[in-house]
């Protein structure tokens, strides 16, 4: 009644070591690879993307507006444009006294 058991011979589990040891294997690489990758961009590269992140978030970019007034149905002017200045105050570059 034991032998009913037992539904994979020796066999099969012979022939299934190989391929599920390759498997492991190429797994185990994987993440030895992704390991070594991320690494490479968080320590070996830091200093070129903190420069970049520097550079990245000061940007100075002049629009001009292709915008008119704007009339109601009676010809009436609702909104009109005009000149006005911005200023912006950065504390790191004020020199102190």
């Amino acid at each position: 009644m034991t032998g009913e058991l037992e539904t994979h011979g020796e066999g099969r589990r012979d022939s299934m070591t190989l391929p599920l040891l390759l498997l492991r294997t190429s797994v185990v690489l994987a993440f030895v690879a992704l390991g070594v990758a991320f690494w490479s961009l968080q320590v070996g590269q830091h200093d070129r993307y903190h420069q970049l992140a520097e550079n990245n978030h000061r940007r100075t970019v002049g629009l001009r507006a292709p915008r008119g007034n704007v009339f109601d149905r009676d010809g009436r002017i609702l909104v009109k444009n005009r000149n006005s200045l911005n200023i912006s105050f950065v504390r790191e570059q004020v020199a102190r006294s």
